[in-house]
């Protein structure tokens, strides 16, 4: 498991990155998750986590409500007693266990929606999760004893949110995309113009590192050169 190490000290570990990253970040006192991957892998995930020497998880963040983020959401809170936050435009399909559509970006994708996207939205059901604390627009983590905040970054989905910890490392969720060599864009969103308005929001904050949902941590520099492309 990659772990790293923020400048106050917080320890961020990626405990699943099969397909869809999952992270845990912890001071030693307060234990905040980003993301729960696919509902599939619940049973590897809490085995890893239980590893790890936790007990409790103190808050799971839910970029988006897509499957393959928010899967194992209601198991994580099953048993890690956490309370589960997500954004308003986000927070009815978590309540259903449903996934909200998106549209592909290139045209093989786009073809592919096409041809399965409704039949694709029955097959990414997972275990329906009723949120504990649901946000409208940016929210400090400070209340909750973290060093970070929460930002809206739509474009992806509508209600699409990137976690920022200790102004360094950022979690992105699909707003940016890991796993490809030619570019950071991932292959579908439900506004491509908001998405890469939203690359701008998160290159308006410190952020040094963005930590994606699929794939490798992108560096600034990276992020910066493709939102100039795109921005045209």
């Amino acid at each position: 498991m990659e772990t790293l190490t923020t400048a106050s000290g917080y320890r961020i570990t990626r405990i699943w990155s099969r397909h869809s990253n999952s992270y845990l970040i912890t001071d030693g006192r307060l234990t905040l998750m980003v993301d729960s991957c696919f509902k599939t892998q619940g049973k590897a995930i809490v085995k890893r986590i239980r590893k790890m020497g936790i007990e409790k998880i103190d808050l799971l963040v839910l970029t988006h409500s897509h499957h393959d983020h928010a899967g194992n959401a209601s198991r994580i809170r099953e048993e890690f007693g956490c309370k589960v936050l997500i954004h308003r435009e986000e927070a009815e399909y978590l309540a259903h266990g449903r996934t909200p559509p998106v549209n592909g970006i290139k045209p093989l994708w786009k073809f592919f929606m096409k041809l399965l996207g409704t039949r694709m939205l029955s097959i990414m059901r997972y275990t329906a999760c009723k949120p504990d604390i649901i946000i409208d627009d940016d929210h400090s983590l400070d209340g909750y004893g973290i060093k970070g905040k929460i930002i809206h970054t739509p474009g992806h989905t509508t209600g699409s949110i990137s976690i920022i910890i200790d102004g360094q490392y950022v979690f992105v969720g699909d707003t940016l995309y890991g796993l490809s060599r030619k570019g950071v864009l991932p292959p579908f969103a439900q506004d491509k113009e908001e998405l890469i308005r939203s690359w701008g929001r998160l290159l308006g904050t410190e952020g040094t590192r963005f930590i994606p949902g699929h794939g490798k941590i992108l560096e600034r520099s990276q992020v910066q050169t493709e939102y100039s492309s795109q921005k045209g």
